[in-house]
């Protein structure tokens, strides 16, 4: 039963012992070099529908000795919408599902139930993705009602034309995609008198639908029409009405970009009533939610991208710069898709070592190992747009020449890589800042036809013809041995350079964001707090020192060069500002105390056993929800978030469980006939019981 089975194994078996253990090991880097690869996703096109809103329900009350009962079909619920974020905590788009699509309102039960709204649904892209709107996709539903929808929205059609199965058959069936009914009345409800009024107001809710979606409009309905489906989709970067930029990662209370809209929920037979009509036995459907074609692009951003053609040493040197782990080999690509290490230096500007790990660190640098770039990649040639994408994200580039005896003009490589750059995006080529002939140390020696004359003659000439090339701007030839770890630190003290150099070219721009920043913080603290507002001196004081104390880990000395050095240290100015703000700005107190309340909490303190404080407290009980609550406390047992209230010679705590509740009141002593007591007069208060003792805010 069994025997061709064993016949094939045997076969196969017989087979391997022909294929050599040098193909078998190359097989073998093939295939972790591809299932590595296949985990960075760069592109993607995603279909994005957002759930249909519930249908309306058809039903009616029924109920004991009650033989007509009312109208009480409840309303569907709205479909669930999608939206777009941006996390720092992800570097690719494989997560990112192909189809995403947010559930769908329930429907309308009777007793006037309305269904539930539909789950949205979040998609979360890394930073440095180009998310591009291909259109808006026309969904079953959609196409469906559609036709009936637009002969509501022209009154000169509702005028003229009369829906009837055998001259409008597509209206027709579009009305039905649209409407309910009662079980067997569809034929009696389209001919009665009551349905004109109906179609009414249906076209109230949808126009009042439109107008609230006009407020806060979505992707979806601010791109064209398409009908492409994701395999027809030859240009990912077309624009159909809609491109962003995620450069910036979203603040965690914001929801995020909305993309498609959910539907709304269809109306129930109560929404129809009449005055001649008290028992309406129809209803509507749930509208369609929106759909939308969506193309992803990554580009990473990194400080520093490693540019070069294949087989040039840039995973090497990316290894010797930080602690990536890197697939170094010695054949083209290796690097199929763009490889990420951290450079980290101390505060007298020197690269730490892998194993320096106790350092005290000062700045960071994000350093990029770039696939190889080959002739003619501007033109798309392999992969050569794939390549490319991601440099676009550099701040600077490096570009890595294989200088060894191999290569006898390392100039033509500058040349091909200029070339390619500048044609697919111009400009690109302003930022190449360094470069580096790798493989030096293979130039001289014994066993090599260089001399040591001839090596130092090349790199001369070399560095002549990169003056030429970048004239006339001045780019500097470093030669190194990434293999064995030579003049790296060159290398990488010109790179540190570089970066503080860009770093004081944008303070300015970074000090009049903060200012700004500084001054929303203040505008806020007047409002909360009760203070005046603080000097202009001051918040530039303020938001110059933060700028110099938040430059990526930099020391204030190295960038001190960037502003002109101040008379006096930033800290004695922050203590003059901070000072003229405690002069004329007072703080305003939680609560006040009456004269009369100042005098009888003078004699609870002098008649009760020792010194003791009064806290003010709020408990959750009574008809209202709270009411206000005193007790002694000892010195020192007092919360650690517990607010003094200084008055006179007078101290009273505030629970910090109770400020928010109590803040700005006024405290009073009462004495009547029937009780005496502690009263607040508190701004805060909503609603309160009729006996007073309890409140709600």
């Amino acid at each position: 039963m069994y025997g061709h089975v064993f016949s094939r194994i045997i076969q196969s078996a017989r087979c391997q012992r022909f294929i050599s253990t040098d193909a078998l090991a190359k097989h073998k880097a093939d295939y972790r070099r591809n299932r590595k690869s296949r985990h960075f996703v760069d592109t993607l096109l995603v279909q994005v529908h957002a759930g249909h809103g519930g249908d309306g329900c058809v039903s009616f009350h029924r109920e004991k000795f009650v033989q007509i009962g009312p109208a009480a079909g409840g309303n569907g619920g709205t479909g669930g919408n999608v939206y777009l974020r941006c996390d720092p905590t992800i570097h690719s788009l494989a997560r990112v599902s192909k189809r995403v699509a947010a559930t769908n309102g329930t429907h309308g039960e009777g007793d006037w139930l309305h269904g539930r709204s539909g789950t949205d649904v979040t998609i979360h892209v890394p930073v440095g993705t180009t998310v591009r709107s291909l259109g808006q996709i026309l969904n079953e539903k959609s196409a469906a009602a559609q036709p009936y929808l637009n002969y509501l929205f022209s009154p000169q059609a509702r005028k003229s034309l009369t829906i009837d199965l055998d001259e409008t058959p597509e209206i027709a069936a579009s009305r039905s995609s649209v409407w309910r009914h009662f079980p067997r009345f569809e034929e009696d409800n389209y001919e009665r008198q009551h349905f004109r009024a109906a179609e009414e107001k249906l076209l109230r809710e949808l126009r009042a639908w439109s107008k609230h979606k006009s407020h806060v409009p979505s992707v979806a309905s601010q791109s064209c029409m398409t009908n492409l489906e994701p395999y027809e989709v030859s240009d990912i970067r077309a624009d159909a009405g809609w491109c962003m930029d995620m450069d910036l990662p979203t603040p965690p209370e914001d929801r995020g970009i909305l993309l498609a809209r959910g539907g709304e929920g269809g109306l129930g037979n109560p929404h129809f009533l009449l005055e001649k009509y008290h028992a309406p036995k129809i209803a509507t459907q749930g509208m369609p939610g929106e759909s939308l074609l969506l193309s992803l692009e990554y580009k990473q951003p990194s400080d520093i991208g490693l540019v070069g053609l294949p087989n040039a040493g840039k995973s090497t040197l990316l290894r010797c710069l930080s602690r990536a782990d890197a697939e170094v080999g010695s054949y083209s690509f290796t690097t199929l898709s763009p490889n990420f290490g951290v450079m980290r230096f101390g505060p007298d500007g020197h690269m730490f070592s892998q194993d320096d790990r106790n350092e005290h660190e000062m700045q960071r640098l994000t350093v990029a190992d770039m696939p190889g770039i080959i002739k003619d990649a501007s033109k798309n040639k392999g992969l050569g747009h794939e390549f490319l994408r991601h440099i676009e994200r550099c701040s600077m580039l490096v570009y890595v020449i294989d200088f060894g005896p191999t290569n006898p003009r390392p100039s033509s490589e500058v040349l091909i890589l200029n070339r390619e750059l500048e044609q697919y995006r111009p400009g690109l080529i302003d930022r190449v800042a360094l470069v580096v002939a790798n493989k030096a140390d293979l130039l001289g020696g014994t066993h090599n036809p260089y001399t040591e004359e001839d090596a130092r003659e090349k790199l001369l000439r070399f560095r002549q013809d990169v003056d030429m090339i970048f004239e006339p701007r001045s780019v500097p030839v470093i030669p190194i041995s990434a293999k064995h770890q030579l003049n790296i630190d060159r290398m990488a003290k010109h790179l540190q350079s570089r970066s503080v150099a860009r770093l004081r070219r944008c303070l300015p721009d970074v000090q009049v964001a903060l200012e700004t920043m500084f001054r929303i913080a203040a505008f806020r603290l007047i409002h909360q707090n009760g203070t005046r507002p603080l000097l202009r001196q001051g918040l530039r004081m303020v938001a110059s020192d933060a700028t110099l104390s938040s430059g990526s880990g930099l020391t204030k000395e190295r960038l001190g060069q960037a502003s002109p050095s101040p008379k006096t240290s930033v800290s004695e100015k922050r203590s003059k500002v901070s000072e003229r703000i405690q002069q004329r700005a007072q703080k305003k107190a939680a609560i006040t105390l009456t004269p009369t309340a100042v005098e009888h909490m003078r004699r609870l303190m002098h008649a009760s056993d020792g010194p003791k404080l009064v806290r003010v407290g709020v408990k959750n009980k009574g008809c209202a929800g709270m009411s206000y609550h005193l007790e002694y406390v000892e010195p020192g047992q007092e919360g650690k978030f517990d607010e003094r209230v200084k008055q006179d010679d007078v101290e009273v705590l505030i629970d910090s469980r109770a400020l928010f509740s109590i803040i700005g009141s006024e405290m009073d002593w009462k004495e009547d006939r029937m009780s005496a007591r502690f009263v607040f007069n508190n701004p805060n208060v909503k609603d309160a019981c009729g006996c007073g003792e309890s409140f709600m805010v």
